[in-house]
């Protein structure tokens, strides 16, 4: 099966908007942090979010994974969530405010995108294939 266009378009969006959250999250002002980092952890620990938000939306959109599709939909409610917790506290002097929020609402527009016909079709025909190789 040819893969969607929905899941081409959540593909797509969600990469960028995980490469705009890490550039956010790189060029805003640093917060006090509880415990003693340096630069080289800091780094690290993007690289590592990065990579494993990466590995988690090809898994959704190439690997056909239901049970990533829906880590992917709770880590989106969570961060949901938490741009709303945190709404009230925000300084919105911070440009990556914005960026949050911006990519917070995208994340919801792309959980649409997962549950188009086209996208249930997706998922469901992995499950068909894999019957078939049991079958023969």
């Amino acid at each position: 099966m040819v893969m969607p266009n929905s899941i081409k378009l959540f593909e797509k969006i969600t990469i960028w908007s995980l490469v705009i959250s890490v550039i956010s999250g790189l060029i805003s002002p640093l917060q006090p942090s509880p415990i003693e980092t340096t630069p080289s952890l800091m780094f690290g620990a993007v690289l590592f979010t990065f990579g494993l938000g990466i590995g988690l939306i090809l898994l959704v959109s190439r690997g056909r994974s239901v049970i990533a599709k829906w880590i992917w939909i709770i880590l989106q409610v969570l961060a949901v969530i938490l741009q709303i917790y945190d709404f009230p506290t925000n300084d919105y002097s911070n440009p990556s405010v914005f960026i949050g929020l911006i990519v917070a609402a995208v994340g919801i527009f792309c959980i649409f995108l997962l549950f188009t016909d086209e996208s249930k079709e997706w998922f469901l025909s992995k499950e068909h294939e894999r019957m078939q190789r049991l079958l023969r």
